[in-house]
């Protein structure tokens, strides 16, 4: 989360165009930094992409409830693993339309679209 908020020592880095999350990392579990990220009007129109060993319908409910943008499922063998991750980047970084990034001052819920279209949700 500092990287994301670029908290010292990450000031002058990047924040980055998609965000692989797993649900099992140290500290906060995923659905915690998921919530966080959504939750944050700098960094909720960043794709998130969970990452999980689970299949279980709740975890992947909670998932898109928290607003994920897409819940995969980990394969189990090394090489399944890098060809679903080669899979997601294909698709994120190649065919999908991300969100630009507005200027600064930009205001995104009064410049982009009538009231009420859903391109306003991403900003609000």
């Amino acid at each position: 989360m500092k990287y994301l908020h670029r908290l010292p020592p990450f000031e002058e880095k990047t924040r980055p165009d998609l965000i692989l999350l797993d649900m099992n990392i140290p500290k906060k579990n995923g659905f915690e930094i998921l919530k966080e990220i959504k939750n944050d009007a700098d960094l909720k129109a960043i794709p998130v992409i969970i990452l999980s060993t689970s299949k279980a319908a709740m975890d992947i409910n909670r998932s898109y409830l928290l607003h994920a943008n897409c819940f995969i499922s980990k394969p189990g063998e090394l090489k399944e693993y890098f060809g679903k991750i080669k899979e997601i980047m294909t698709f994120w970084l190649t065919t999908a339309n991300l969100p630009t990034k507005p200027e600064k001052g930009f205001n995104a819920l009064n410049n982009i679209e009538p009231a009420g279209h859903p391109v306003n949700e991403l900003f609000s």
